[in-house]
């Protein structure tokens, strides 16, 4: 009984709800939440949110999110930034959606989506096909591509051998994307990346056109399934819609052996979060589950490399400067030779272990984790796979980060 009484204590009363009632007479939350104090939000120089289940789940503000993220900002007067493994929209629309819901985004306040981040990427692609061939800059940039070596690599490569010959740019090749998406994403990326290159093609997985041949890229991004509340007729037709795309994809990735597959982010969509569409690498299963069902021998490009969290850990230089968050800045962008990069007073609020929190393994930051979204009070108690005494802080949802 002394235990439940001081889970009761330690609880914040305002975040209590009904899903939440029954850890008290379990027993089992007491072994796992972890709050942090207000001396310890203090202490940070930045909070990193995620999104989707941590602010907002589908096109709703999570209860007390916006009360909370508002009172960290204007009155205790933190720095915040987000970032999302969120792939289907700009960070203009996610900055407008999460203004509607009352979130109170400015100007000071970033928001980075895995769409952005994919954009990103697909421009240092560019940027390394456009570097002249010489010195074995196109074959660094080429082991880049199918290696995927750190972009800190790549940027001394380059930088050295510009300041020592001195070339200019030049293009050296066109380029093709095929982008396997809904498509907000595509004309996203399309829209961004004509308006500075023009010998760059796109083509999109919705769009009835000859198969392409020679794609360099193939970015997977989120695709729609079918609205359950349509009727039975337009489900059918949607569920057509679904398959024709499939069918698009297992043409392409046939005709494109070797491809290099860019995924919009690695998410892995738990059974028990229901949403409208399919993450990534739920569709590119679906795209393999597709192929060899037409063809046994199907396989796809071995060729992949994800974007997002948690592996957008190269970004963190531009977070040093942005936020001047440690005096030892060139120490932690070049101490390659060192086992680890400082210790940065950044606390990462996620609701997901495999991104978020290993995300904050990778820049080396405290980890907050909400159980909000992806990750629920059952996944801790049974472990999966979790190690819950690597983070610093566990709690039911984000009201607790400003008591």
């Amino acid at each position: 009984m002394s235990n439940l009484k001081h889970m009761f204590l330690d609880y914040n009363p305002i975040s209590i709800s009904s899903k939440y009632i029954n850890w008290f007479f379990s027993g089992s939350a007491g072994t796992v939440i972890k709050k942090p104090t207000p001396e310890n939000i203090n202490s940070y120089q930045l909070l990193i949110f995620s999104m989707n289940g941590v602010l907002r789940n589908n096109d709703k503000a999570i209860p007390l999110a916006v009360e909370t993220f508002n009172k960290l900002k204007n009155e205790m007067n933190k720095k915040i930034c987000i970032i999302t493994n969120e792939c289907r929209y700009s960070p203009k629309r996610i900055k407008k959606e999460l203004r509607s819901l009352g979130f109170n985004i400015d100007n000071d306040i970033d928001v980075i989506t895995a769409s952005s981040l994919t954009l990103i990427a697909l421009t240092n692609i560019l940027k390394w096909r456009h570097v002249s061939n010489s010195s074995g800059i196109q074959e660094e940039t080429e082991s880049y591509s199918s290696k995927y070596i750190s972009r800190k690599r790549y940027r001394k490569i380059v930088n050295s051998s510009l300041q020592t010959q001195k070339q200019t740019q030049t293009i050296v090749s066109s380029t093709k994307f095929g982008i396997i998406s809904d498509p907000e994403l595509f004309s996203y990326l399309k829209n961004s990346i004509t308006k500075k290159y023009h010998n760059v093609l796109f083509y999109h997985i919705k769009v009835n056109h000859p198969i392409p041949k020679d794609l360099d890229y193939v970015v997977i991004g989120t695709l729609s399934k079918n609205n359950q509340e349509e009727n039975k007729e337009e489900k059918q037709e949607e569920k057509h819609n679904i398959n024709s795309e499939l069918e698009n994809a297992f043409q392409w990735f046939k005709s494109n052996p070797k491809v290099s597959i860019i995924l919009a982010n690695s998410n892995i969509q738990p059974d028990h979060r229901e949403i409208n569409y399919l993450e990534p690498i739920n569709l590119l299963k679906e795209i393999e589950k597709y192929g060899k069902n037409k063809d046994k021998d199907f396989e796809l490009p071995i060729d992949q490399i994800a974007v997002g969290k948690p592996y957008c850990s190269e970004f963190i230089d531009k977070f040093i400067e942005r936020y001047n968050l440690t005096d030892s800045k060139d120490k932690l962008i070049d101490s390659e030779n060192s086992p680890k990069s400082p210790k940065l007073k950044v606390l990462m609020v996620g609701d997901d272990y495999n991104s978020d929190i290993k995300f904050a393994e990778n820049i080396n930051c405290d980890k907050c984790l909400v159980l909000t979204g992806n990750t629920r009070l059952e996944d801790l108690n049974n472990n999966n796979n979790i190690d819950t005494s690597s983070i610093n802080y566990i709690i039911p949802d984000v009201s607790y980060l400003a008591l």
